[in-house]
C-alpha cells in the first residue's frame, strides 16, 4: 500500500489516533502563516522535495493560515495525534509545553538569523548538540523536531524618540506581550511595560499611549507599523523562532527509509528557502526607510549598553520552573553561539 501523507480536516477521536497511524500512515501538517510568507514557503518546499525524493510515493498536503486552528491548538493536535501529526509553531508556544524552549527568551544569546541556521544546521543537516538536547526534551512530550527556520529577532521600534542606547529607553512606555521575560528586559532598561494585543499597537503608537515596542521588523511591517515609526533599532536582542514538530509516536512507527527521506526533504527545504527569510528582513528595512523612518544597525558599543542588564533580568525569569538540565541548556546555547 502506498504511504500517503496528507492534511485531514475532519476530526479524529484521540482514542483512534494510534490505529489510524498504523493502518494508513498519514501525516497531516498545518501552520498559521499565510501561503505567501517565508515560513509557509519553506513548508511548500518541504512538500515538493519529499514528493520528488520519493518519486511520488509520499504525498504531502499542507494547511496554511490557521485553517486548522491557532498556534496553541495546532501544537496540541500534533502532540496527541488528533487531526494532524505535524505543526508549525513558535518557540514561545513550544515553551509552554517544553520548558527548554524558554531558553530562547534570554536575550543576546544568538546574534541573528544566519547564526541560528549555523547552530541548527552545522553541516547543512539538522544536527548537533543543541538539536540533540531539544530532541530529548521534546521526546518526553511526544514530539520530535522536524525542522527549524531562520530565527526572527526583536528590535526596538519607537514613534517619537530615536533609540540608540539603553539610556534612550529610560522612562519610555513600551508595549509588551504577556511574556514575563520580555517585560523584565524592558523594565531593566528603565522603561515601563503595558501589555496589549498587536492589533492595538498602531493606534497606541499614533496617540502616544505607548512610545515603543520590541518586535521583529518583518512582523512590524506586516502590521503597517513602519507607517507610524520614527526609528527601528535592529538590536536583535531576543529571538522569535519558528519550528516544525511532529508527533513522536507517529515518527517512531515510520520506517528508517521514510524517516531519512523526510529528514532530507526538510533539510533541503530549509537550506533552499533561507535566503527568502533573509530577503524578507531586508525588504522590511526598506519599508521603514520608504516611510521616512531611520533603521539603526547598532554598533557593538551601543549593543553593550543594553546587554548586561537585559541578560541579568531575563535569566531568572526564563529559568523559573525549569529542571537543572533545562537551565544548563541555556548555557549550552550561549557557549555554542560564542564559538
Amino acid at each position: 500500500m502506498k504511504k500517503v501523507f496528507t492534511v485531514l480536516v475532519t476530526s479524529i477521536a484521540v482514542s483512534m489516533a494510534t490505529n489510524v497511524f498504523a493502518k494508513d500512515n498519514i501525516l497531516k501538517i498545518a501552520g498559521t502563516t499565510q501561503l505567501n510568507t517565508p515560513h509557509s514557503q519553506t513548508m511548500v518546499a518541504f512538500k515538493n522535495n519529499l514528493e520528488k525524493l520519493s518519486n511520488g510515493k509520499i504525498q504531502v498536503q499542507s494547511s496554511f493560515g490557521g485553517a486548522m486552528g491557532n498556534d496553541t491548538q495546532l501544537l496540541q493536535k500534533a502532540q496527541i495525534g488528533s487531526q494532524l501529526q505535524a505543526a508549525q509553531t513558535s518557540g514561545a508556544n513550544l515553551g509552554t509545553v517544553v520548558g527548554a524552549f524558554k531558553a530562547f527568551d534570554v536575550p543576546f544569546l544568538i546574534n541573528g538569523p544566519k547564526q541560528s541556521i549555523e547552530l541548527f544546521y552545522p553541516n547543512g543537516k539538522l544536527s548537533g548538540e543543541i538539536v540533540d538536547n531539544l530532541q530529548e526534551f521534546l521526546g518526553k512530550k511526544n514530539l520530535h523536531l522536524l525542522y527549524s527556520m531562520p530565527f526572527e529577532f526583536r528590535g526596538i521600534l519607537s514613534n517619537d524618540k530615536e533609540v540608540r542606547t539603553a539610556k534612550d529607553v529610560k522612562g519610555m512606555k513600551f508595549r509588551v506581550t504577556p511574556n514575563p521575560v520580555e517585560r523584565g528586559i524592558v523594565e531593566s532598561w528603565g522603561a515601563g511595560g503595558t501589555t496589549m494585543g498587536i492589533s492595538e499597537v498602531y493606534t497606541s503608537l499614533q496617540t502616544g499611549i505607548v512610545d515603543a515596542l520590541a518586535i521583529p521588523p518583518v512582523t512590524a511591517q506586516a502590521f503597517g507599523l513602519n507607517e507610524v515609526a520614527k526609528t527601528f533599532n535592529n538590536l536583535n536582542f531576543q529571538a522569535h523562532p519558528t519550528f516544525v514538530v511532529i508527533n513522536k509516536k507517529y515518527w517512531d512507527k515510520l520506517s528508517s527509509d521514510d524517516q531519512a527521506l523526510i529528514e532530507q526533504a526538510a533539510d533541503q527545504a530549509v537550506m533552499e528557502t533561507a535566503q527568502i527569510h533573509y530577503d524578507a528582513l531586508e525588504t522590511s528595512f526598506k519599508a521603514f526607510e520608504d516611510e521616512g523612518a531611520t533603521v539603526i544597525q547598532p554598533t557593538p558599543a551601543e549593543i553593550d549598553t543594553f546587554k548586561a542588564t537585559a541578560i541579568n533580568a531575563a535569566i531568572p525569569l526564563a529559568s523559573k520552573g525549569l529542571s537543572d538540565k533545562e537551565v544548563k541548556f541555556i548555557e549550552l546555547i550561549k557557549n555554542s553561539a560564542s564559538k
